[in-house]
């Protein structure tokens, strides 16, 4: 924008990454200065305008969401698998039913088999189930920190997000990319509709590659 002798940036599709980062990371709008004086009024709502349009252009599609996303689904499946299995384990101590332990077995990934004409070998297998409950609880553990971890990398509200935050997302850019990308010239708005796109590819190999245990069998 230009008033008067004063030129300055006011929208994320001419601002330059890098001088984006230092407004958002230092706190300075003089960032926005091209050339002249821009009074400290102007550069504030200059800001505002360009913080705005740069959370709408990025909105939740971030690697870092995605992920906290994916691991929240996982934790939710592994403590919905964990509380099923250990009642399965808890009513078959008092009766035996074929499609408790069918279930039991699809849960917990196993092919045990309970015999009922020898309780000592029955109270056995029920002890297995226990053992591979405590594999699964510890999934589950581990997925917990892995998304106390990624929960950290996001900027609380208030919080200004660190130079780190953005070089991680542009290193992800350059990688997805093949090529390096200059912050000192990639537009703002185009670094927002990279991270989208790239976002979005993660989602849909996502959605298309299956998972697999490792006896080759497909879960969801």
């Amino acid at each position: 924008m230009i008033t008067g002798s004063a030129k300055y940036y006011s929208d994320i599709t001419r601002l330059p990454l890098a001088r984006f980062i230092d407004c958002a990371v230092d706190g300075d709008p003089q960032s926005l200065v091209i050339s002249g004086e821009p009074s400290e009024a102007e550069l504030l709502a200059a800001w505002y305008n360009i913080s705005s349009d740069y959370n709408d252009a990025m909105a939740a599609d971030t690697l870092v969401t995605i992920r906290i996303n994916a691991a929240q689904k996982n934790i939710v499946n592994l403590e919905a698998k964990i509380a099923a299995a250990e009642r399965f384990v808890d009513l078959l101590k008092s009766v035996y039913v074929r499609k408790f332990v069918e279930e039991l077995n699809r849960l917990t990934q196993a092919k045990i088999e309970l015999d009922v004409t020898n309780p000592d070998e029955y109270d056995r297998s029920l002890i297995r189930y226990t053992q591979r409950l405590k594999g699964l609880k510890l999934h589950c553990n581990l997925e917990k920190a892995r998304l106390s971890r990624l929960l950290e990398e996001i900027p609380k509200g208030g919080q200004k997000p660190t130079r780190e935050y953005f070089h991680k997302l542009l290193i992800n850019l350059c990688d997805s990319a093949g090529y390096d990308l200059n912050p000192e010239t990639l537009s703002t708005f185009s670094f927002c509709e990279r991270v989208r796109r790239y976002v979005k590819t993660l989602e849909n190999k996502k959605i298309n590659t299956p998972k697999k245990l490792q006896n080759g069998r497909r879960i969801n």
